[in-house]
């Protein structure tokens, strides 16, 4: 076993080895071929996890005929994980499929605690959709079959999940672009989110499921895991699909933080045949224009790039506020204002509450809608029907304060928007 360990250990020296580079890029065949040779030299692997969870962690995923012979790398990539699944489930094609013709490496596999269980395949949804309806209780991590995952893989999601509990973590997210209308634009123009910097979740964060996901308990409603109508509109991609499902379930997507990277190398071997050749021939942009139009999916989108932009224009403001000199929480203390609360805890709402803490300005909670937004204060339910006393609310997210009618009439202090209050330091210092 001590030479075991000590093969896991090259293991992960590899690809900190390639990450130091920082040239290399995850698709890497000369990486891919190293890391195979090493994962090769196991000769036992360790068990998976065998204390007692609440919850389970199930590593779910599958393959084709094709590829059969290569899905064995990336679960022995899945069983020398720092954290450790309970079941790593393969999920084959029972027309396709049976015990008799797996290979012998798969075979040790299932004797070392793998399950393998046949299943109507449903394409490379069925990676995700029988592991949701067969154990709807516990996490569900999803994984590529031509991919080796680094060790620290279902680490950084749990990590993650901890910080976001109610939120989808994943590591390589796209940032879907969109007209003001909510059309996304061709998926070429979505933005690639680098691992590298700070957690956080967004509407139009879409998870690749090559990357790995972790999926908590039901935040996806069974009514969407339907197999009639993945196969009208999306059985060939079940990243766009699963956007859907989330968007409709009201879960967020986090992008998961490595402070050092993260590769995905290919198993060599495997690329003869791919989904991401026919998807890259527009299929992507069809099945986002079939899925969208079907579930009518605009309206959650609509005026993302615009909030974007209002936020840039605020951070200008506040940015020319203190080169001149003056501080939001020494003009409200001048105003007579020591207990504030605030309306959202996103990117503007952080760095307000960092200003007001260090003054003598006490924050006692914010109000936000999502469940699973970081915050260093008590969140408050926006359709609470009281509040607790302070001196003033000031609105960071990008609303309206006509559309807060219901908070406006329960709170008993000043509401006011971190815009207008901007706009109003500006006009005193003018005069």
């Amino acid at each position: 076993m001590e030479k075991d360990n000590m093969w896991i250990k090259k293991y992960d020296r590899l690809f900190a080895e390639y990450l130091a580079r920082g040239e290399v890029r995850w698709r890497d065949e000369a990486l891919g071929k190293r890391v195979a040779e090493v994962l090769d030299s196991i000769d036992v692997y360790p068990p998976l996890n065998g204390e007692q969870r609440s919850r389970k962690i199930i590593v779910s995923l599958t393959s084709i005929p094709e590829r059969i012979k290569c899905v064995t790398y990336a679960i022995r990539s899945m069983m020398i994980q720092s954290v450790k699944a309970d079941k790593i489930i393969l999920w084959l094609d029972q027309d396709r499929f049976n015990d008799e013709i797996l290979s012998k490496e798969l075979r040790e596999l299932t004797a070392a605690g793998v399950d393998v269980k046949y299943v109507e395949d449903v394409g490379s949804h069925t990676k995700y959709l029988y592991a949701m309806q067969y154990y709807p209780e516990d996490f569900v991590v999803t994984i590529d079959d031509d991919i080796m995952y680094p060790t620290v893989l279902i680490e950084n999601l749990w990590k993650t999940h901890l910080l976001y509990p109610h939120a989808v973590c994943a590591h390589w997210v796209l940032k879907m672009r969109m007209t003001q209308d909510g059309v996304p634009y061709p998926i070429n123009n979505f933005e690639d989110m680098d691992v590298r910097a700070e957690s956080d979740l967004k509407t139009e964060y879409m998870a690749q499921g090559v990357g790995g996901v972790l999926y908590p308990p039901h935040c996806i409603k069974q009514e969407y895991l339907d197999t009639k109508l993945i196969r009208k509109l999306a059985f060939k991609q079940d990243d766009i699909w699963l956007k859907a499902a989330e968007t409709l379930s009201g879960t967020y997507v986090v992008r998961v933080q490595s402070s050092i990277g993260i590769l995905y190398p290919y198993v060599p071997g495997s690329q003869k045949v791919a989904l991401r050749f026919d998807n890259a021939a527009g299929g992507n942009d069809r099945i986002i224009k079939n899925v969208f139009e079907f579930w009518n999916l605009y309206g959650f989108f609509a005026g993302i790039e615009k909030k974007e932009n209002d936020k840039i224009k605020t951070l200008m403001k506040w940015v020319e506020v203190l080169q001149k000199g003056y501080s939001i929480s020494e003009f409200l203390m001048r105003r007579g204002y020591r207990t504030a609360a605030m309306y959202g805890m996103g990117q503007l709402g952080r760095l307000l509450f960092k200003e007001l803490s260090e003054a003598d300005i006490k924050v006692l909670y914010a109000i936000d809608r999502n469940k699973d937004v970081k915050s260093p204060i008590p969140i408050v339910d926006a359709d609470a029907g009281e509040f607790m006393e302070a001196d003033c609310l000031i609105v960071t997210a990008e609303v309206c304060l006509s559309e807060l009618k219901n908070i406006k009439e329960a709170f008993s202090g000043m509401l006011i928007s971190l815009e207008d209050l901007l706009v109003e330091m500006q006009y005193y210092q003018e005069i």
